[in-house]
């Protein structure tokens, strides 16, 4: 996509497309490798932050692999307190940001990263609330107070990001030309290269369907 950008309306808009297509990527699968590496990474991170959180608030915790013992209790973190689709989720919403406010590439970029952070602090936020819980309240108010904690981290966390992304929005407005200037940066239409871009976009979807009524053979399912 970039490719045909840049040979048919030149770097500017090459770059003003950059961030776009890097937000549609966020919708694809990330590598097992890499995904397992980030969760392992995030996990450990997880762990040794709440154990001094905890420490900080007098309880004498310690590490015991991904899990903190405080006592005789032990408080378990697993690949789903990582933070994994916190982090998932605000960094496609922070390219989303970068280009529905129209954010200048090193603004963009700032506001990824602001992105990373806040899905890091807010989850490690969440952690420590609900380990707190845990040890003061039993499993009982944990199972009580998991979902909303986490609604309420994640939603601290996109409203954070929101105000970042809002506070360095680019309001210039271009200037319109005047007859006696007709524009002369205006992209060329090139009926070839819609029709090709609309069955792409199409493509998925017919493949799915030729796939799961056509192809696919059908089979007998058991009825209980």
């Amino acid at each position: 996509t970039l490719t045909i950008l840049y040979c048919l309306y030149g770097a500017s808009t090459t770059r003003a497309a950059l961030i776009p297509c890097a937000f549609l990527f966020t919708a694809l699968p990330w590598p097992a490798g890499a995904e397992t590496a980030l969760v392992q990474g995030l996990t450990g991170l997880v762990v040794s932050a709440t154990t001094e959180g905890l420490l900080w608030f007098g309880h004498p915790a310690e590490i015991s692999g991904h899990a903190i013992r405080v006592g005789e209790d032990t408080i378990l973190i697993n690949n789903a307190c990582s933070g994994i689709r916190s982090f998932q989720s605000l960094l496609a919403v922070g390219l989303f940001l970068a280009a529905y406010f129209r954010l200048k590439l090193p603004v963009a970029l700032a506001t990824i990263v602001f992105a990373v952070f806040a899905a890091f602090f807010f989850n490690l936020c969440r952690a420590l609330i609900l380990a707190l819980i845990s040890l003061d309240g039993g499993d009982k108010a944990y199972a009580t107070w998991h979902d909303p904690v986490g609604y309420g981290s994640v939603t601290a966390a996109f409203l954070a990001l929101v105000i970042f992304a809002r506070l360095f929005q680019n309001t210039e407005i271009p200037q319109s030309t005047t007859p006696d200037e007709p524009s002369t940066c205006q992209p060329a239409f090139v009926p070839g290269v819609a029709a090709l871009l609309f069955v792409a976009c199409l493509l998925p979807e017919g493949v799915n369907q030729l796939w799961f009524h056509v192809l696919a053979p059908s089979q007998e399912v058991p009825e209980w």
